[in-house]
């Protein structure tokens, strides 16, 4: 009988497999731009052409890879201390409005909560529209711990 893999080790699998590094980003979003408007000559609605995105299911960048396996890493911890490390994709992926209310109600800021919703919605497949995300503004950006000469002005 095989071994139950754990949700974490699931989520780092999908998510390397949308490793894309070195390919052109710029051209599938040109692909994406084209299929929308050949979509919109046709009269779909604009919610079902929004999610035509040939760029959705791909990483193309190292430091986004690492920052994202590092969120998913954490969401399996919180996944395996609510009792669901061995839970599956689709379970897991029904938790994710939970966690990212449990990051905001730690204080994370929710330019961090955007970054966790974002590597979430990309490894299970969703859009990050589906998900409450507290808002981002720029007045509220605080930079650093101990604050600069040269931040006065």
């Amino acid at each position: 009988m095989a071994r139950a893999k754990s949700i974490k080790f699931e989520m780092k699998q999908k998510l390397g497999s949308m490793e894309y590094f070195g390919h052109s980003k710029h051209e599938l979003q040109q692909q994406t731009r084209q299929e929308q408007a050949r979509l919109m000559q046709e009269g779909i609605p604009f919610d079902e052409r929004r999610r035509v995105d040939y760029c959705k299911d791909k990483v193309f960048s190292r430091n986004t890879m690492a920052t994202y396996q590092g969120e998913i890493s954490r969401y399996g911890d919180y996944l395996a201390s609510q009792g669901l490390g061995k839970c599956g994709m689709d379970e897991a992926a029904g938790h994710i409005q939970e966690y990212l209310d449990y990051q905001s109600g730690r204080g994370l800021s929710p330019y961090s909560v955007h970054t966790t919703a974002a590597a979430l919605c990309k490894t299970f497949g969703k859009n990050l529209q589906d998900y409450n995300v507290p808002k981002r503004e720029l007045a509220n950006i605080t930079r650093g711990r101990i604050g600069a000469v040269h931040d006065k002005y």
